[in-house]
């Protein structure tokens, strides 16, 4: 008597011999039509396009980072050279220069920092004034228990000198 799993693997391989059977026959059916469609269009063009990459080594990455480096700073020396020959050429005519975006943030920043300064040099001068009165009241306080003090030492002296006396 054969066990479950030797029933199910027969049932499963008689099951795939026939779904292969009638695929097999299908494909015979669909192979038998003529195919007017295709055979009525022009074959497609096929065009072959050929991409190449160079890999660059490490050392030829860090050569060409450097040149890209030098190649900015030689763009940027020109650029500023340009900018103070256009600068002076608009002084020579008499124009008012024009500020980039960036020249005109740094005035900004400029008068800022100048504003920050005055105020800086005010809360300064205020507190040495304030220091300086403080310092004045003091002294004044000073000088007038000094003056308490001898007019006490004075009126000591003098019943002093009348308990003497007397």
């Amino acid at each position: 008597m054969p066990s479950f799993p030797q029933i199910a693997a027969g049932v499963t391989v008689v099951a795939l011999g026939g779904l292969a059977a009638v695929s097999f026959t299908e494909g015979n059916k669909a192979a038998d039509k003529p195919k007017a469609a295709v055979v009525a269009t022009t074959p497609p063009v096929v065009k072959t396009v050929v991409v190449s990459k160079t890999i660059l080594t490490a050392s030829e990455k860090r050569r060409a980072k450097r040149l890209k480096k030098v190649r900015d700073k030689a763009i940027a020396r020109h650029r500023r050279v340009i900018a103070r020959e256009q600068a002076t050429i608009n002084k020579l005519l008499g124009k008012k220069p024009k500020l980039t975006a960036k020249q005109k943030r740094a005035a900004a920043k400029k008068k800022a920092q100048a504003k920050r300064r005055a105020a800086a040099r005010k809360r300064a001068d205020a507190r040495k004034k304030a220091a300086a009165k403080q310092r004045s009241a003091a002294r004044k306080r000073a000088a007038a228990r000094k003056r308490a003090a001898a007019k006490k030492r004075a009126a000591a002296k003098k019943k002093r000198a009348a308990a003497g006396k007397g």
